[in-house]
Formats: C-alpha cells, structure tokens, sequence
C-alpha cells in the first residue's frame, strides 16, 4: 500500500475514533445523570435540582446508549485495525489521541451552551 493511501486510512481511523469519543462523552454523561439520581433516590444525595421520577428515564437512555455504542466502536475498530496494514502500536495511539480529542471536544461543546 502506498504512502498516500495508507496514511488516508490512518487518518479516517483518527477521525472515526474522535466521533466515538464525542458520543463516548454524552454516554458517559447519561451514566452520571442516572447515577445522580439514582443516589437521590435513596436519600445519599440531596440535590434541588433533580426532578422527581425521571430515574428510569435516564437509566433507559443510559443502557440503551451502551448497548448500542460499545459494539458499535469495537466491532469498527477491529474491521479497521484488520485492514489497514500499520503497526497495531501505532494505529492504538493515533487512534487513543482521536477518541481523547472528542471526549475533550465533547466536554468543550457542552461548555459552550
């Protein structure tokens, strides 16, 4: 495979991986929340602003985004690490530095609104 074209892949790895790590960020967050609640449920937390019966909304939204999102990102990322000929060392980093990048990406556009 050719300079160009490998690198092509690499850099669509990074990319797909920051994706994951934008999502990862909101999965993340809907654990949070749930746990939120969850702790406010049984008296261990004492938050005003928590409203009242939304534990299960969250801890649906919170299991059905990882059931969906875990698969997902190691199934692509096997095919991808399968089928671009680098090294496994090296497609680890560049693609731990695309998922830290959205996670951080995903805390900063949290922050913006």
């Amino acid at each position: 495979m050719n300079g160009l074209k490998l690198s092509r892949h690499v850099a669509l790895s990074a990319v797909c991986n920051l994706l994951f790590g934008f999502v990862f960020f909101f999965v993340a967050g809907s654990w949070v929340i749930s746990f939120r609640y969850l702790l406010s449920k049984f008296g261990w937390l004492l938050d005003s602003t928590l409203e009242d019966g939304f534990l299960q909304f969250f801890m649906f939204i919170a299991i059905t985004s990882s059931l969906l999102f875990f698969p997902v990102w190691i199934v692509t990322n096997k095919a991808m690490v399968n089928a671009i000929p680098v090294r496994r060392a090296t497609y680890f980093w560049v693609n731990v530095a695309g998922f830290l990048t959205g996670v951080y990406l995903g805390f900063v556009s949290l922050q913006l609104f």
